[in-house]
């Protein structure tokens, strides 16, 4: 039987090989399964039907079971050919056998019976079901097996004709068709299934042969290319720590400053493409470990001895407990070390300042286990399934705080598994993690093939592996230093950004938000000389700072914890502090679809990284002199203001200051003429007459001075409002008929003209609720306005009314109107239409400003030469009247 199986599984090999034929492969195993299943069932229900015949046929049964038991013995026969090594070549006829013989079978039972229209006749049917529900032919096949079988059962009654009753057997004969019409149907149906699905198969099976192949070729180019950035690498930070030694001379501070962030990034890079290399090797199973008798307690005290000062900078508690022994522990110390220090990383990097991490060992008789427990941040339940996972981030937004690759917690699982061991992790958000790694004793759980034939760390003399083609004492000098070993660590503790520069202040400011430490340091030594350079690590951060500061020029970045870079932009620009601030896009996002949402944002410039120094120079040099000209441009506005102001506060202090002084020189001048008469005894008598006369100009020069005094205070209440704006109150309701009565004797016109006021008050004592002085100063104004529009004759008329929800307050008066083209600005504040030296324009904004506080409208209806109607509508207030 297995030479058989080896057989088949040969001829399966060679026809999986030619397209179509594959088919054919698989419907031969399937017939061939159904081949035995026919036989069996054959070999097993026909001489059980011995039952049937000694209930209904009793005196025939020993002939009946004779031919019962020649069908099975014959099915049984079939059954052991199925298993030769020819039966693949005739499954067609060794399936249709049992059935055909079953015929066969059935027609002599029903001859030796004398009827072949007996009901015995349903067998002939059932053997024509079998093959159609079991077996997987073609339609020509099931077509040529279907009908021996009913020409079987037709030929001897054709041959006895006259001997048969004609409508039992065209009812018989119907049944049979149709019998076979439906297995022909089911055959063919089953045979075009199996058909699509042995070609989806091989279909499949092609592609996963493909993904295999491009897989492995993915792996080998990986591995190729990680091995070609190494060695340049290596290259690079060869000349590049003997600089910093100064073995070609003496660097100045500022050089040595530049130069250390090329070496830091150059081993980030080196360490990333030698755990990029190890992950390719495990996937080629070609990496392998050194043992040695472990030393973990010696390696744990190292890596906390040497992690220690650095979580100190994190403010963070590291600790180490020890509780029994590693004895009988055998591991490469190099690459546990790398998983250790992965997992350290990582707890150092998600502990908040104030935290705490543990790390500690114990063993049991069989294993050792090494835990890390940390305080921060924790997992959510959810993301425990693919922390382990290649690349995979428990945060990939965006917003994410927390930078890195995805690697290092997916090679530390990996080297664990090398060394046949485990990882576990317990997690609860907000209370922390724990990391545990168990490690089998001995050596006899280490597969051949994991263990590296040269278990000895010393270098051999020739090289033989691609890794072993580079400086190799240097490189391995390089990689075990502390600061390769433990970069991880230095990078998570890391809290320094930049060093602020202590010099003479700067004309620009310029805000860089980057979550990227060292992109902050680099972008701050590139402008620091010439801008006063402020740094935010996120971008709430960066906005605090924008709203404080207020910088000349913003650069952002794109994806940002807290706040990302787009929303940054968005919350500048809704608030009037920092609309007007340029933004740069300093980001590695560079597609179309990015550029247009930072445009869409506002941001005026783009900068992909990596990133040109003097690009970026020059993108702030434009933006700083594009902000100078508007800059200039608002200041020449604001001058154009204040000549405005000034000319309107002159005029309208200066013409009640010459009343109040005519008025003092009138009095003056009364004054001295009683003193004369008094000081002039032949006077006396016309003291009283001198006094007399004099009492009414008196008078009349003290009213228009105290005029003078009333609209000198109504000017500067004007201003104060003004610059008050926003200073909060507390309304209280006013009965709007009542107000407006008090104002009248308070408002006068500008000059000696006649005018006339009316007063129509139809609101009926209708309160609205608002602060009173602001509102009754808000009127005044109104009406004022009117009265100085106004020329002799002119007519004010103040109309009040009410309805169920609202109070209207109209002052209109016939005089010039306001030009249709002033009618947008007359409520922007200092805007006038008196020309300079007539007016502040301030009136009309303070009103505007007041009524829409209180929630209602201010509205103007004019036309030139008919008169304006300022109508105020607020709302009712719904207390007693």
């Amino acid at each position: 039987m297995s030479h058989v199986n080896d057989s088949t599984q040969t001829v399966k090999g060679n026809e999986s090989e030619v397209p179509g034929r594959f088919l054919d492969v698989e419907l031969t195993d399937l017939n061939i399964n159904g081949t035995r299943l026919t036989a069996t069932l054959a070999a097993i229900l026909f001489p059980s039907g011995v039952v049937l015949d000694y209930l209904t046929n009793r005196e025939s049964v020993l002939f009946l079971f004779v031919v019962r038991l020649s069908i099975a013995a014959f099915a049984l026969v079939v059954l052991w050919m199925s298993y030769a090594n020819w039966a693949r070549r005739y499954m067609f006829a060794l399936g249709a056998a049992p059935a055909i013989a079953g015929a066969i079978g059935m027609e002599v039972m029903l001859a030796h019976l004398g009827d072949y229209l007996h009901a015995y006749y349903a067998g002939t049917s059932q053997c024509i079901l079998a093959i159609g529900f079991i077996f997987y032919w073609r339609f020509r096949q099931i077509l040529a097996a279907s009908s021996t079988i009913v020409a079987i059962w037709l030929i001897p009654i054709v041959l006895n004709f006259r001997t048969v009753h004609i409508g039992p057997f065209v009812n018989n004969f119907y049944s049979l068709l149709i019998v076979a019409a439906i297995a022909v149907a089911s055959n063919v149906n089953r045979y075009n299934l199996a058909k699509r699905e042995s070609e989806l198969r091989q279909n499949l099976g092609h592609a996963l042969e493909r993904l295999q192949e491009l897989d492995r070729l993915k792996s080998q180019f990986f591995s190729n290319i990680t091995h070609e950035l190494r060695t340049p690498l290596t290259m690079i930070l060869a000349p590049l720590e003997g600089l910093l030694e100064g073995e070609y001379g003496n660097l100045r501070p500022q050089q040595r400053e530049y130069l250390r962030p090329i070496r830091q990034n150059a081993l980030k890079l080196l360490k990333l493409i030698n755990d990029l290399l190890d992950l390719a090797k495990i996937d080629e199973q070609f990496l392998r470990l050194r043992l040695e008798r472990g030393d973990l307690a010696g390696l744990l005290s190292e890596i906390v001895e040497q992690s220690q000062p650095l979580a100190a900078r994190k403010d963070i508690v590291l600790k180490l407990e020890l509780i029994s022994t590693d004895e009988g522990l055998f591991v490469d110390t190099d690459r546990i070390e790398r998983a250790l220090v992965n997992i350290l990383s990582n707890a150092l990097k998600f502990t908040a300042p104030g935290g705490y991490v543990r790390l500690w060992m114990d063993s049991s008789e069989t294993e050792v286990h090494i835990g890390v427990r940390d305080s921060g941040i924790g997992i959510a339940d959810d993301q425990l399934d693919r922390i382990f996972e290649r690349f995979s981030q428990a945060d990939g937004s965006v917003r994410r705080q927390y930078g890195g690759t995805g690697i290092g917690l997916a090679l530390a699982k990996e080297i664990v598994e090398l060394h046949g061991g485990h990882i576990t992790v317990t997690s609860e958000p907000g209370a922390g993690s724990e990391f545990v790694i168990h490690l089998k004793k001995g050596e006899s759980h280490f597969r051949p093939d994991v263990l590296d034939r040269r278990q000895s760390s010393a270098p051999s003399s020739m090289p033989r592996r691609g890794d072993d083609r580079e400086p190799r004492e240097w490189t391995r000098m390089l990689l075990e230093h502390k600061d390769y070993r433990y970069l991880e660590i230095q990078e998570v503790t890391e809290r320094r950004i930049a060093t602020r520069s202590t010099g003479t202040p700067k004309a620009n400011r310029i805000l860089v938000v980057e979550d990227n430490a060292d992109v902050l340091r680099f972008v701050s030594m590139q402008l620091n000389d010439e801008h006063e350079v402020y740094l935010a690590s996120d971008g709430l951060k960066g906005l605090e700072l924008a709203l404080r500061e207020l910088p000349d020029v913003i650069i952002t970045d794109y994806m940002m914890p807290q706040m990302d870079g787009l929303t940054l932009i968005r919350h500048l620009r809704d608030d009037a502090r920092t609309k007007d601030i340029p933004v740069i896009m300093l980001t590695a996002k560079s597609q179309v679809q990015d550029r247009i949402d930072a445009r869409e944002a506002g941001a005026e410039i783009f900068l992909s990284k990596p990133f040109s120094p003097k690009e970026l120079r020059t993108a702030i040099n434009q933006l700083l002199e594009q902000r100078g000209r508007q800059v200039s441009r608002a200041l020449h506005e604001q001058v154009k203001s204040l000549e405005h102001i000034s000319a309107g506060l002159a005029h309208e202090i200066h013409n009640p200051l010459n009343y109040i002084r005519s008025a003092l020189f009138v009095i003056e001048e009364v004054f001295n003429e009683m003193r004369i008469a008094a000081s002039d005894p032949s006077q006396h008598s016309a003291v009283a007459t001198l006094v007399h006369e004099s009492a009414g100009r008196v008078e009349r020069m003290h009213e228009i001075a105290q005029k003078g005094v009333s609209r000198i205070a109504r000017v500067v209440e004007l201003v104060r409002n003004y610059a008050r704006e926003g200073y909060i109150r507390e309304p209280s309701a006013i009965v709007v008929d009542t107000m407006i009565g008090a104002i009248a004797p308070l408002l006068s016109p500008a000059s000696d003209q006649i005018v006339s006021v009316e007063l129509d008050l139809q609101s009926d004592g209708a309160q609205v609720f608002c602060i009173a002085e602001d509102l009754q100063q808000s009127i005044g104004n109104l009406w004022q306005n009117a009265l100085d529009a106004l020329g002799n004759g002119g007519k004010v008329v103040i109309r009040t009314r009410a309805d169920a929800d609202s109070v209207v307050i109209e002052v209109e008066d016939n005089g010039p109107g306001i030009p249709r083209e002033q009618l947008g600005q007359i409520f922007v504040p200092f805007f006038t239409t008196k020309g300079p030296g007539k007016g502040l324009g301030l009136g009309l904004s303070i009103a505007y400003q007041v009524v829409n506080q209180a929630g209602g409208t201010i509205t103007v209806n004019c036309g030139e030469l008919r008169g304006t109607t300022f109508r105020v509508s607020l709302p009712r207030h719904a207390g007693k009247n």
